[in-house]
């Protein structure tokens, strides 16, 4: 008993150590990495603000180039680069499939 006892703790005490380990793993990356957003949901008070929204940042493949080419003139269309790709805007999944 003493004996399964005193291995237990000496379970535990190594899988803190490796929680541990990878918590400053963890810490040192956010240190060295600036964070990123990869999905961004936005909820809309009515169907008519998600399809201004929508006609906002729809634009064809020629325009986006060239905005992109002469986006220091084009202070209209320049803001909705995101670090510099267009973002891709698409119908969200259901709140209950994403995982928060």
């Amino acid at each position: 008993m003493v004996k399964q006892k005193q291995k237990l703790k000496t379970q535990i005490d190594d899988l803190r150590k490796e929680a541990f380990d990878k918590l400053q793993k963890v810490h040192e990356w956010q240190a060295n990495n600036e964070p990123t957003a990869v999905y961004a949901f936005i909820q809309f008070e009515s169907m008519n603000g998600k399809n201004k929204f929508l006609d906002a940042m729809e634009m064809s493949c020629l325009k986006k180039f060239c905005v992109r080419r002469i986006m220091c003139q084009d202070k209209q269309n320049a803001y909705k680069y995101l670090s510099g790709h267009w973002p891709e805007v698409i119908e969200a999944p259901d709140p209950t499939l994403i995982e928060w």
